[in-house]
């Protein structure tokens, strides 16, 4: 991220503080800002069978044998809502409570779109823009195409340089 997106993001952003079993976000409810966890924890918990979010978070490998009543745990320096807006949903899939006392930076959704979407200069910016120029990566929905590039880390080489993947 750029030096001046990081400073225009520090001047529309509030501090929050929350109490324990505070719900920031409730299933349904529009996406309107994006939240950065300062201290404290919270969780992202299902609402209903059809919670699309939570049920694949569970049938991920990565979240096999959690507490279905707990389906993921956001800690300090978590961006909460990014996904959503990033994606472009219109409404929350989960909801999300603090589990103890939390300290939050909250940022508009219009501030996000106007600030972090011009900023090209991220690493994970950079990888999606290469997703969305590969042909055969056209064919996943963009959803997909960013959870890929939150997976993956870019790096460059010279040519007839030795490196290894995996």
């Amino acid at each position: 991220m750029s030096d001046e997106a990081v400073r225009e993001l520090c001047r529309v952003c509030t501090y929050m503080r929350l109490p324990a079993n505070e719900t920031l976000v409730a299933h349904g409810t529009p996406v309107t800002e994006l939240y950065i966890l300062l201290s404290g924890v919270a969780t992202c918990r299902p609402t209903q069978a059809s919670d699309t979010k939570a049920a694949a978070l569970r049938r991920s490998s990565f979240f096999v044998g959690l507490n279905s009543a707990e389906v993921f745990a956001f800690k300090e320096g978590d961006a909460i809502g990014e996904e959503e807006l990033l994606c472009e949903q219109e409404r929350h899939e989960t909801t999300i409570l603090t589990s103890d006392v939390s300290e939050m930076l909250k940022i508009p959704a219009a501030d996000f779109n106007r600030i972090l979407r011009a900023d090209r200069s991220s690493e994970r910016s950079k990888l999606f823009e290469t997703f969305e120029s590969v042909p055969s990566m056209r064919a996943l929905r963009r959803p997909q195409r960013v959870a890929l590039a939150r997976l993956c880390s870019m790096h460059c080489h010279s040519r007839g340089e030795l490196f290894l993947a995996y």
